[in-house]
C-alpha cells in the first residue's frame, strides 16, 4: 500500500494538474455515492463528508511603510516590524 502514496506523490510533483483533477474527482464520486441499504425515497450517502475552510482574519495584517510594499501578520515576532508598520485599516 505504500507504494501508492509514493505514487500519488510523485504525480503530485510532476503533474499537479492531473493529481488534482484526480482527487476532485474521486472527492465528488464519494460525495454522490448512496448507502445501498436505503430507499429511494430517503437515501442516505454511503459516507459522510465535510470540507472545512480555515481563514485568517485580515484585521491583523501590517503593511510596511518603506521604498517596498511589504505585509505581515501582527503576531510575527519581529518587533522591529510592528514599529514600522500600519495596520492595514488605517493605511
Amino acid at each position: 500500500m505504500a507504494r501508492f502514496g509514493y505514487a500519488w506523490a510523485r504525480t503530485a510533483r510532476e503533474n499537479p494538474r492531473l493529481a488534482l483533477e484526480a482527487l476532485s474527482r474521486f472527492v465528488a464520486l464519494l460525495s454522490s455515492a448512496r448507502d445501498p441499504e436505503s430507499d429511494e425515497r430517503r437515501p442516505r450517502p454511503l459516507l459522510h463528508i465535510e470540507a472545512h475552510l480555515w481563514v485568517r482574519p485580515v484585521g491583523r495584517v501590517l503593511s510596511g511603510v518603506g521604498a517596498r510594499p511589504e505585509f505581515r501578520w501582527y503576531e510575527d515576532e519581529r518587533t522591529v516590524a510592528r514599529r514600522t508598520a500600519l495596520t492595514a485599516a488605517s493605511a
